[in-house]
């Protein structure tokens, strides 16, 4: 009888171990869904857009030019040589311009033999910030170069 008295204990370990991952596993995920939001957010102002779309555009009309020069051996003189036969009309006008939509955005300097592969050729400085952010970024210059490449350079208080 004595025997039915006693109860057995089992002593188990703590598992202080499964909180914190837990815990931390939470934190990550709240961290990383916060910056998913966050730049979404920013790749869908019209900022963003209007930049890629002015990034596409000069790459265009770029290309075209490439092409006019390997055809008539010699850079246009101006963009409107490019319409119709090498882009249409609207590849010459960025998203960010607020004048007519028929107007041409990029201002195009004539290279010539001599000009270095690191010549602007092409250049778009219609993408101001507004708002809050102005004081720490004013905008952003697209500029297509003679070697094909595409640079983006910031705007400074003398190019206004």
């Amino acid at each position: 009888m004595e025997n039915d008295n006693k109860q057995i204990y089992t002593i188990r370990k703590p598992r202080r171990l499964r909180p914190a991952l837990i815990g931390c596993s939470v934190f990550v995920v709240a961290v990383v869904i916060f910056l998913t939001v966050v730049l979404a957010s920013f790749y869908k102002t019209t900022y963003a857009k209007d930049l890629t779309e002015c990034r596409i555009n000069i790459e265009k009309v770029g290309d075209a030019i490439e092409r006019y020069y390997t055809k008539q051996d010699a850079y246009p003189d101006s963009l409107n040589d490019l319409v119709p036969d090498y882009l249409p009309a609207s590849a010459l006008h960025c998203p960010a311009d607020k004048s007519a939509k028929d107007s041409i955005s990029y201002v195009y300097i004539k290279p010539d033999s001599k000009s270095p592969a690191e010549f602007i050729m092409l250049s778009c400085s219609h993408h101001e910030v507004s708002g809050k952010m102005k004081s720490k970024f004013p905008g952003a210059i697209l500029q297509y170069r003679k070697d094909g490449n595409i640079t983006m350079a910031p705007v400074t208080d003398y190019q206004k």
